[in-house]
């Protein structure tokens, strides 16, 4: 019990010329959970994520900005009624490399 029967990943990356990202991802796993934990896991949750890099910064310094959205399609999702995945949120951040 816990592990996944049939599992499957998809995803798109694209950068546009300008140095945009896109991110696109999709994960579907039907887990081998008994029925008495009421499963709700026979879908797929789409995730996405834009980001761009500016590396035009003095003494090498890099930076990346994000956006990302979890969940896209707000499914109710769970292999276990009493831990559901979250439904949609984002997340949002700079990352600096020097």
């Amino acid at each position: 019990r816990g592990v996944t029967r049939p599992s499957f990943r998809l995803g798109l990356d694209f950068q546009t010329i300008g140095g945009l990202k896109f991110n696109f991802t999709g994960r579907y796993n039907r887990w081998d959970s008994s029925s008495a934990v009421m499963p709700n896991d026979r879908k797929f949750i789409f995730d996405g994520k834009v980001s761009r890099e500016i590396t035009e910064l003095p003494g090498g310094v890099h930076v990346i900005c994000f956006l990302a959205a979890y969940n896209l399609t707000n499914s109710k999702y769970w292999s276990n009624q009493d831990f559901p995945l979250p439904q949609r949120y984002f997340e949002g951040g700079v990352t600096v490399k020097f």
